[in-house]
C-alpha cells in the first residue's frame, strides 16, 4: 500500500507519517529529512525564506531528484508488500497526478 500525505507545510503530515509508520507498519518518506541528509551540507544551517526565492532553481533540482529516487524505492518496495507512506507536499494536484500516474503503472 502506498499512502500520499496531503497539506500545507506546518500542517502536520510529519508527525502524522511517524505514526502511520508505526501502525500500519510501513517505510516514511520524508522529503524534509531527505532534503536535510543529501543537501543540508550545501545550504545555509537556518535558511531564510528569501535564500529559497534566490536559489530556487537549485534547491527544486533537488526535490526533483530526491522525488525520482524516492518513486522508484516505492515501487521496487511495493513489489514485495511493503507500506510506504509519502511526506512530500503534494499540495497542488499535478504534484499529486504526477506520483498516482507513476503509480498506476
Amino acid at each position: 500500500m502506498i499512502t500520499m500525505l496531503v497539506g500545507s507545510t506546518g500542517a502536520g503530515k510529519t508527525t502524522y507519517g511517524k505514526k502511520l509508520e508505526k501502525s500500519l507498519p510501513g517505510v516514511l518518506y520524508s522529503i524534509d529529512d531527505w532534503m536535510k541528509d543529501l543537501w543540508g551540507q550545501d545550504m545555509p544551517e537556518d535558511p531564510q525564506p528569501n535564500w529559497f526565492k534566490e536559489n530556487q532553481e537549485w534547491y527544486v533540482n533537488r526535490i526533483d531528484r530526491c522525488e525520482q529516487l524516492i518513486q522508484k524505492l516505492v515501487i521496487s518496495r511495493s513489489k514485495i508488500s511493503q507500506n510506504s507512506i509519502l511526506d512530500l507536499g503534494f499540495s497542488t494536484k499535478s504534484h499529486r497526478k504526477k506520483f498516482i500516474d507513476r503509480f498506476k503503472r
